[in-house]
């Protein structure tokens, strides 16, 4: 993950999760959420690197789609590529927009966030191509103002997509 990106995304992210405590939201703000984002430091060390997967192991997250796709992009936020993109993969084929269409757009999201996370720009581009033509998918605020897709904001190919979902007059 590049430490600059990172850097300019945690007030963004803090205020985010900030604004979302206690609310329902594609991206569920929850304690191991805040940690993993709150535990960013621009050495990648973080005495709390751990925590967010305690504390969704002992939530059952391996058995549940939505709680292993956001330990997945809380592990892409701590640098930990490899489990990341796995977790995240996992999640979309435990609980594919086939099979849920409500929760399954929110899921592949967290895929793309990961992708960006993780410096696979190409991967990322792939998902959010993909969810902006399916319901319940990508829309023009989210991807404008959330601070998940920091680490592909300079890429022509962002400018692009948000040029496409920008309303209308």
């Amino acid at each position: 993950m590049p430490v600059n990106a990172a850097s300019r995304a945690r007030p963004k992210a803090e205020r985010f999760l900030s604004s979302q405590t206690g609310r329902t939201c594609l991206f569920p703000s929850f304690p191991a959420l805040r940690t993993g984002l709150l535990s960013l430091s621009p050495s990648g060390t973080s005495p709390h690197r751990t925590i967010p997967a305690l504390i969704l192991t002992q939530m059952g997250a391996l058995g549940n789609a939505k709680l292993l796709s956001n330990l997945a992009v809380v592990d892409a936020l701590l640098g930990k590529k490899d489990d990341a993109i796995a977790e995240a993969r996992r999640a979309t084929e435990m609980l594919p927009v086939s099979k849920d269409a409500v929760d399954g757009p929110g899921l592949l999201m967290n895929l793309a966030a990961v992708y960006a996370w993780t410096g696979e720009s190409d991967h990322a581009f792939e998902q959010l191509e993909a969810l902006v033509k399916i319901p319940n998918g990508l829309y023009y605020g989210n991807l404008k103002l959330d601070p998940y897709w920091e680490p592909l904001r300079n890429d022509p190919r962002f400018a692009k997509l948000t040029a496409e979902l920008a309303p209308k007059d």
